[in-house]
């Protein structure tokens, strides 16, 4: 997969935990415990081939740490609270 599609992916499964409350998600799918390991997943390939947007990578960083964090405590509130504020970002824009 390429640069392109690993972002889009990666912003597909931020705009599912934004828009689905966490005891919303489908029977069929890995829930959002799997939704943001597959979002962190991404993120790791993404984050090392980033040049221009640093800054933002770095806030990004920081929500997605807030994001283990509050699913460690089981704080699902408080996921789809960051899951909306890296939403936020203009992803699909980062190079």
């Amino acid at each position: 997969m390429g640069f392109t599609e690993i972002l889009e992916d990666f912003a597909a499964c931020v705009a599912v935990a934004a828009r689905v409350a966490p005891d919303r998600y489908p029977g069929w799918s890995s829930g959002w415990k799997g939704n943001l390991e597959e979002m962190m997943s991404l993120w790791n390939e993404i984050r090392p081939l980033l040049r221009r947007d640093v800054e933002q990578a770095q806030r990004i960083d920081s929500v997605l740490q807030e994001m283990v964090c509050v699913a460690e405590a089981g704080d699902t509130s408080g996921f789809q609270r960051a899951a909306r504020a890296l939403h936020g970002f203009d992803l699909l824009k980062l190079r």
